[in-house]
């Protein structure tokens, strides 16, 4: 038990196995119920096969009810993992997402969906007071439309009570800037906060990009 701890980065390398083992063990033995921010996932570059499945939600479960939990940082961790983990935080309001295996399909998991039948009812949505969400090394052009139908769904849904305020996305590619999109030219008006970061067209080093104070000078 680390119940004094508010701050938590944890980080593997694929360049060495035992990495990746030993980060599966820590995250199966903490529990930090008082954490503020948390981040998760590779320090470098892209993730081999079993970078993906990295138990995120083990470090969740052991620490519920995470009340104070501010900011969630994950990296190149699986769709199925991340989704595994939101759901134990669905008082999260901020989270940031970088390198995901399948950008279209996380995207349209965190966007809350219409009533259409007996399911609806099931369905969790994740996160739903997210105020702010980042998504960064956004690569193919797919993106777009599910972006454009998570603003929209945020700001429309009364599932998620107007909680959005702000999205980031740092994108290899122009054509992903969505703020030109008349659908969601109102909720501009209104107050949303859209802000598009280039990331020069190739993915650099996410130490830089971590999420927790101080990691940036990492080497």
């Amino acid at each position: 038990d680390m119940s004094k701890l508010v701050h938590l980065g944890l980080y593997y390398d694929t360049r060495d196995d035992d990495y990746s083992s030993g980060l599966k063990l820590v995250l199966q033995l903490i529990s930090a119920p008082h954490l503020q921010t948390l981040s998760v996932g590779l320090l470098d570059g892209e993730p081999d096969t079993d970078g993906w499945d990295i138990p995120l939600h083990l470090l969740l479960e052991n620490s519920k009810p995470l009340e104070n939990l501010e900011h969630l940082t994950i990296n190149t961790l699986s769709v199925t993992e991340t989704c595994a983990a939101l759901r134990i935080v669905p008082g999260l309001q901020s989270l940031e997402l970088n390198i995901v295996e399948d950008w279209a399909e996380m995207i349209q998991e965190l966007t809350p969906q219409a009533d259409s039948g007996l399911d609806s009812e099931s369905r969790i949505i994740l996160c739903p007071k997210l105020r702010h969400l980042e998504l960064k090394y956004l690569q193919s052009t797919s993106v777009v439309e599910p972006l454009v139908n998570l603003v929209i769904a945020r700001r429309s849904s009364p599932k998620v009570a107007g909680c959005f305020t702000k999205i980031t996305l740092v994108a290899c590619h122009p054509a992903i800037d969505i703020r030109q999109d008349a659908r969601i030219a109102q909720y501009l008006a209104d107050g949303l906060e859209i802000d598009v970061k280039d990331s020069g067209g190739s993915l650099i080093p996410l130490a830089q990009y971590c999420g927790l104070p101080g990691l940036a000078g990492w080497p």
